[in-house]
């Protein structure tokens, strides 16, 4: 894995973080999860809202969770977790010291914006 930071927009970008074999089986996951079926507009799946309340975007999404417990998505992505990925990230800003907290529930969500 190759980290690079982009200190302007206080991101992270990890390249090849994932093993072919990873991004097959998240890829196969996602485009089974991203029906119809599944899918929930924003206004049921905690769309981001402006002042007065209304809907500041229109997109389907799902958290995972709601829908299976052994997801490859979830297992992947927690990767980013594992100490030694969490040190380096932190090193380049210390407000990504957020990563050390395991208190916080996390919510896997995913989404899909049309367009418009």
């Amino acid at each position: 894995m190759k980290t690079i930071y982009y200190e302007q927009h206080r991101a992270v970008l990890c390249k090849e973080f994932f093993t072919k074999e990873e991004y097959d089986e998240m890829w196969l996951e996602l485009s089974n999860l991203c029906s119809d079926d599944l899918l929930v507009n924003s206004e049921k799946s905690g769309g981001a809202r402006d002042a007065r309340g209304e809907l500041l975007r229109f997109n389907r999404g799902l958290f995972i969770e709601s829908v299976m417990n052994d997801s490859s998505i979830v297992k992947y992505m927690n990767k980013v977790f594992q100490k030694e990925i969490r040190e380096e990230i932190i090193s380049y800003n210390q407000n990504f010291r957020i990563l050390e907290n395991d208190k916080y529930p996390q919510a896997n969500l995913i989404n899909h914006y049309m367009g418009g």
